[in-house]
């Protein structure tokens, strides 16, 4: 029987990958090393830059889906974009103690 995600993504089954799966992010906590973690799995998963851009959201939850869903579309048009923004974020949340991300 074969893994969904075999199935799904074949490049995962290629690389022997099929267990490993990213981690979403809801916003409450420092941001930084859920985007390192993001990071590290698209370059593994060997994603170009619109494969970063359309898997970005389904990883998000709560208070970051709503701080995404909140964005400019010109904010999102590209991953420099959406990185530059995100890091943005960030340091307002470094500022703010993480507070949530709306």
């Amino acid at each position: 029987m074969k893994d969904e995600d075999e199935e799904e993504n074949p490049e995962i089954k290629n690389q022997g990958f099929s267990g490993l799966k990213p981690e979403t992010f809801d916003g409450t906590n420092d941001p930084m090393p859920w985007m390192e973690a993001f990071r590290s799995y698209a370059s593994l998963m060997k994603w170009q830059n619109n494969q970063k851009l359309m898997s970005f959201p389904l990883l998000l939850r709560g208070d970051a889906r709503s701080w995404y869903t909140g964005l400019s579309q010109d904010c999102k048009e590209t991953w420099d974009d959406l990185e530059n923004n995100l890091l943005n974020g960030m340091m307002i949340q470094i500022k703010n103690g993480y507070e949530p991300m709306n």
